[in-house]
């Protein structure tokens, strides 16, 4: 809404600095950067995590579903918030369903994949990815049979509660009796305890490079996690040197690229790993 104008003032606004959708969007930049731009896919696997549920992040999520069913309708575009001039065509909605990765894991639906991978794809078309680019977000849940199981129970419990939610007055029932209100949130333990870690596996265009890139956290992902990466993430839009025609309504790459990456893994509590396979 506010993208041209902010441009044409030189205005950079960024949103998603937090572990929605940092992990994701500089993790997929240093994938792109690392196969020189040559990239066809990039998978986001979700692996152990320990964090705290935040009242205030489920009542965003509420606040979406109590919006009219065409603007429902309209989120579920893939390409929702891609800028129209480098709007994407290769992709489809995060996809669902158990799956065997290039990890040699099991993996089922990722719970924020609906934020990330759109935040992702804007990223993709502000700074002029392939257009073909597919990117998408699994959640791990191992090895072997016992992984499978996971898998399919995730994607069983993920399929049961969306339909749940969508029933207004089971809504209202879930929301005021089973999670955390808007103000409450993990304990000061649990947010200096927790921990993340995620992996991104990306492929040129040939299949013949591939890189992988590691995204490893040493606190609360949702909180003190994420406070860190906004407190980076602010240092380095103060710190930076912006081209006369970068304002707009950015995303971490395209308006941080690798000096927040850099910074990060300086801190050393957000740390990003590129490795070629």
């Amino acid at each position: 809404k506010f993208h041209a104008e902010a441009k044409a003032k030189g205005t950079r606004i960024v949103h998603c600095c937090g572990y929605d959708s940092v992990p994701s969007d500089i993790g997929a930049l240093l994938c792109v950067n690392a196969l020189d731009g040559d990239v066809a896919k990039i998978d986001y696997h979700a692996g152990k995590a320990k964090g705290g549920v935040s009242g205030g992040t489920i009542a965003s999520a509420f606040g979406v579903l109590e919006l009219p069913s065409n603007k429902i309708k309209a989120l579920a575009d893939p390409y929702y918030i891609a800028d129209a001039d480098g709007r994407g065509s290769g992709d489809s909605s995060e996809l669902w369903g158990v799956r065997r990765t290039g990890m040699g894991m099991w993996a089922g639906p990722f719970v924020m994949a609906g934020i990330n991978e759109r935040v992702v794809r804007r990223s993709a078309s502000l700074l002029k990815w392939p257009k073909s680019l597919r990117y998408h977000e699994h959640q791990l849940t191992g090895r072997g049979i016992k992984g499978l199981l996971g898998a399919i129970a995730l994607t069983f419990s993920t399929a049961i509660g969306i339909a749940a939610l969508a029933i207004p007055p089971l809504r209202k029932c879930i929301r005021n009796r089973f999670l955390p209100k808007q103000g409450e949130g993990p304990s000061e333990e649990l947010c200096q305890n927790g921990h993340f870690v995620s992996t991104l596996l990306g492929e040129s265009t040939d299949g013949r490079r591939r890189v992988k890139v590691t995204v490893k956290g040493k606190l609360d992902p949702g909180y003190a996690g994420t406070a860190v990466m906004i407190g980076e993430a602010a240092i380095a839009l103060a710190s930076s040197t912006p081209k006369p025609d970068a304002g707009g309504v950015l995303t971490p790459a395209s308006a941080l690229g690798t000096a927040l990456s850099d910074r990060l893994n300086k801190e050393g509590t957000i740390t990003f790993t590129v490795e070629n396979e």
